[in-house]
């Protein structure tokens, strides 16, 4: 009977702690809802390996469900850029500007060859030395022979460089003529005779008249000619007018020197 009683106590207890354990199901289902609860987005039912004893336990790989740390000042620059970007197309639909500044902002021109902006200087036309009896002798734009002689065909005409500036431009504007030509008395045939101080007239083709004073008459020798001088293409404005001179050379039938003179502008147009 004693024993009889004893097994019966020992199934009541078994049954008793069995009915307060928890399921295997149920405990799965805990330690799920743990793991999610501190690693968000981890897929329920997800165990983690057991890290050695004293080792740092492992990092999990982010997923697309991980929360990432916004950036204020990338989310200011979006607010920002997205802003300008409605304030714009709102501008465009209405035709007005945004802002003062908006109005001040337009899109610059195009960049294409404009002649008008790049006119040349006016060539000169004609030249006037009173001093010499010079009066409204033509001018003529003229080039180099292959000699290395400046081109002037003609005794009664003068022959502007057109390798040099115009007169009244920054550098050495060359004008030559001849003393004589075939028995013809040339335009500057009394150039060795200038004085200091003498007055040349240039008029150009658009009407205006420009006056020099004459600085210095030189005369070297055509192998001699002071280069930086005589072809400056930049620099003071000078008007360099010359000629040939010196002694004849009857084998060669030209002049052995050059006659220079030097002005420089004392009145513009």
């Amino acid at each position: 009977m004693r024993c009889h009683r004893l097994a019966l106590l020992a199934i009541v207890l078994v049954t008793g702690a069995c009915a307060t354990m928890p399921s295997r199901s149920a405990t799965d289902a805990l330690i799920a809802a743990t793991i999610d609860s501190v690693v968000p987005g981890l897929p329920a039912g997800t165990t983690l390996p057991a890290s050695d004893a004293g080792s740092p336990a492992p990092q999990l790989p982010p997923t697309s469900a991980d929360p990432i740390s916004p950036d204020p000042t990338a989310d200011r620059a979006a607010e920002r850029e997205t802003r300008a970007t409605e304030e714009r197309t709102a501008s465009d639909r209405s035709g007005v500007a945004s802002s003062p500044l908006a109005e001040l902002v337009r899109p610059i021109d195009s960049a294409l060859y404009d002649p008008a902006e790049h006119i040349a200087a006016p060539r000169p036309l004609t030249i006037s030395i009173p001093s010499l009896d010079v009066q409204d002798a033509p001018v003529d734009p003229v080039g180099v022979k292959d000699e290395g002689e400046l081109d002037v065909p003609d005794p009664r005409v003068v022959g502007w460089y057109t390798g040099s500036p115009v007169p009244g431009e920054g550098g050495a504007s060359v004008l030559a003529a001849h003393v004589n030509y075939d028995g013809v008395p040339g335009v500057f045939r009394y150039l060795r005779d200038l004085e200091l101080g003498a007055l040349v007239e240039v008029a150009a083709e658009d009407g205006t008249v420009q006056t020099f004073e004459v600085t210095a008459v030189e005369l070297y020798d055509k192998d001699e000619l002071p280069e930086e001088r005589v072809w400056a293409k930049t620099g003071d404005p000078t008007l360099v007018l010359f000629t040939c001179g010196g002694r004849f050379n009857d084998d060669q039938r030209s002049y052995e020197d050059n006659v220079v003179a030097f002005a420089r502008p004392i009145s513009r147009p």
